[in-house]
């Protein structure tokens, strides 16, 4: 069972993050191309020439030289692929402001093509660039910590460049693809709020995102990577093999645990009956109810709030926030995204489509 996002902005979200990854694409390879092929941080020992035509590098200048060099070249490739143009995710959130107005229009079954969301949606694009400003300058300060570092300890451009993959794949494509994720929910849940309060709705509800406890942890790669970034998810990212392992034990301890002394007696009391039970029949009864004493069925899948998107434990913080409503719409603005890829989203306060099946009931009762 898959889960369910309650502000269906999947697409979204997944356009916003495949942008980023041709960007970042981008990124590696002119900074390798920089670093490693032209040697722009003169790491290579005069004897062992670079590949590349460049002709200004002197292999015997101050290491200040050198890092200011490579820093002009990582702070220019920056700026190229990140950062040109610097309202690229202008597009991205207009478009998940209007999906939030179109989501209000299926909920109240009205139209609202009337309305003007573009002030909305300037705020917001306005804020993801701003995020994606200091990504950029995160990444710039991080890669010059590790050219530094390799000057320091006269390191070779090939081992420079592992340590700037890791840095963009851990800090840069995460951060990118976190703003995307959030800022996409953001604008979605801003352009609910403009159309509800267009229509004259002042309270409303939060619909938490749902998804199947099965009991086990399952692997995400975006909470694995939180984890990584000192964002507060708890996950327990379990392998196939793992898994395995774990089932096989299970049942090594269940085949060799010893029978208690009921389970004795009622194997005895069936084996003494048998005769008048027709021998086999009584067998093949005290089989099925021992089998049912060892090997107890899995409970069903239950349904539960979650944190973000593969994490099957429930987030107390957005579970707090959707039993607290209902909340004037000034005071729920600022409420979600409680968190990096929250897919909460806001529902109108009263309506009895959006009621839980429990008040549904009560009131079809009494009309």
């Amino acid at each position: 069972m898959r889960s369910r996002d309650p502000t269906r902005s999947a697409g979204l979200r997944r356009h916003g993050r495949a942008l980023v990854n041709r960007r970042v694409y981008s990124l590696y390879q002119r900074l390798r191309q920089g670093l490693q092929e032209h040697d722009v941080a003169g790491l290579r020992s005069s004897d062992t020439p670079t590949i590349s035509h460049v002709a200004f590098i002197n292999w015997m200048e101050s290491v200040s030289h050198k890092l200011a060099r490579a820093e002009g070249m990582i702070g220019h490739v920056v700026e190229a692929t990140l950062l040109a143009p610097v309202d690229w995710p202008h597009e991205l959130i207009e478009k998940a402001v209007e999906h939030g107005i179109e989501l209000v229009e299926t909920e109240l079954r009205t139209s609202l093509g009337h309305l003007d969301a573009s002030e909305v949606s300037r705020l917001h694009a306005g804020a993801a660039t701003a995020e994606v400003r200091g990504i950029a300058g995160e990444t710039v300060r991080r890669l010059l910590r590790h050219v530094v570092r390799s000057l320091e300890i006269k390191e070779t451009p090939e081992a420079l460049m592992r340590e700037v993959r890791k840095t963009i794949e851990k800090i840069t494509r995460l951060r990118l693809h976190l703003m995307v994720n959030t800022g996409v929910v953001r604008a979605v849940n801003a352009g609910k709020l403009f159309a509800y309060e267009s229509e004259g709705i002042t309270r409303v509800g939060i619909e938490p995102e749902w998804m199947p406890d099965t009991g086990a942890h399952q692997h995400d790669h975006m909470a694995d990577h939180h984890r990584l970034n000192g964002a507060a998810v708890l996950l327990d990212a379990r392998s196939k093999k793992a898994k395995r392992r774990k089932r096989t034990a299970a049942n090594k301890a269940r085949r060799k645990r010893r029978k208690t002394p009921e389970e004795e007696i009622l194997e005895t009391a069936f084996t003494e009956g048998s005769a008048a039970l027709g021998g086999g029949l009584a067998v093949e009864i005290a089989g099925e109810l021992l089998k049912a004493v060892l090997e107890p069925e899995e409970p069903e899948p239950t349904l539960v709030n979650v944190l973000t998107a593969g994490d099957d434990r429930v987030c107390s913080d957005c579970e707090d926030i959707a039993a607290d409503g209902p909340y004037e719409l000034d005071e729920a603005r600022d409420l979600i995204p409680a968190h990096p890829n929250c897919r909460c989203a806001f529902i109108p306060f009263g309506d009895k489509r959006f009621a839980p099946v429990e008040e549904q009931e009560e009131a079809e009762e009494w009309e």
